[in-house]
């Protein structure tokens, strides 16, 4: 999944309940008796005590699927920003929307890991607005053509459709939405091999969130951008049709230069695949708050905003 609009853009407590019923052994007695005396004898019952059931797990579990070449999917991703900043009692608002869909398809895996795989960005757009202007849309390059990405000895390699090597600005482009190529997904590596009941927490899951989302947000063109994400919860509710339903929280904290720091309490839904263990769907929404410097604090700035995320994915 890819996190890097948040950046501009499952322990589990359960219960297994188990009765294991022991049958007591049958006792037959059979008595006979002939004139004034008679003899009883008790022959115990041949019959042997049921073998008792295996305890039950209940509630939902994930079945972990490994990527295998040939798997295609489409990811639709999209951004909404709205940032409100006041300053001497003028104040003006801004506007900012980010939409991706790429279709891709697994050429090359190993194990857990792609390898290899063919993208097409089918779209690939962004439009801005700025105190009540008329939008400006931006196309990115990448948006209407195709590369082959592979990952070997830790390095990216990218290539045109024609197989010959992308445009340097195309390819650091791909390479930052596809970092993690030739590493095993850390969401599905996070997902319990223990059944979900209802409300339970997933600490494992939420752990490998943060840490996914904080390097899908690095910029390598701004090293020294800080973006952090903590105080991730994962809450088991439930199925939706074929897949697994969490409520998520999270807080994004960045610092964003001229208004300070800011931070974004997010709150939304994932959805996962019982089937398979891939993403199905999610979205993350939140009011962005600032902790302005003393100097905009002084100016009497104020600022205040919005930050909505959503993404699904489709597979054939």
């Amino acid at each position: 999944m890819h996190a890097s609009s948040l950046a501009r853009t499952r322990s589990l407590g359960f219960f297994i309940v188990a009765a294991l019923l022991v049958a007591p052994l049958l006792v037959a007695c059979d008595k006979k008796g002939e004139g004034a005396s008679a003899t009883a004898s008790a022959t115990p019952s041949a019959s042997a005590a049921p073998s008792a059931e295996p305890p039950k797990e209940t509630g939902t579990k994930l079945t972990k699927k490994s990527p295998a070449a040939g798997a295609k999917r489409t990811q639709d991703e999209s951004s909404t920003t709205n940032i409100k900043i006041s300053l001497g009692g003028k104040s003006m608002a801004m506007h900012e929307e980010e939409s991706k869909k790429a279709e891709e398809e697994i050429l090359e895996a190993s194990g857990d890991t792609v390898t290899k795989l063919k993208v097409t960005f089918v779209d690939d757009k962004k439009s801005s607005s700025e105190g009540g202007k008329p939008a400006k849309e931006r196309k990115s390059p990448l948006a209407g053509k195709t590369y082959t990405v592979s990952a070997k000895d830790g390095k990216l390699t990218v290539l045109n459709d024609k197989d010959k090597p992308a445009p340097k600005a195309e390819a650091d482009l791909v390479a930052k939405q596809y970092h993690d190529l030739g590493k095993p997904d850390e969401i599905m590596a996070a997902i319990p091999t223990r059944a979900l009941k209802e409300g339970d927490d997933v600490p494992e899951l939420a752990g490998a969130f943060e840490k996914k989302m904080a390097s899908e947000a690095k910029d390598p063109k701004n090293p020294k951008e800080k973006v952090a994400f903590e105080g991730a919860k994962f809450t088991f509710k439930g199925k939706e049709g074929d897949s697994a339903a969490f409520d998520v929280v999270v807080t994004m904290k960045a610092d964003v230069g001229f208004l300070g720091k800011m931070t974004v309490p997010l709150k939304g839904k994932m959805l996962i695949r019982v089937a398979d263990a891939w993403p199905a769907a999610m979205t993350l929404a939140g009011p962005i708050g600032f902790e302005l410097t003393e100097k905009d604090k002084k100016a009497g700035t104020e600022a205040s905003g919005d930050l909505k995320l959503q993404l699904g994915w489709s597979y054939k």
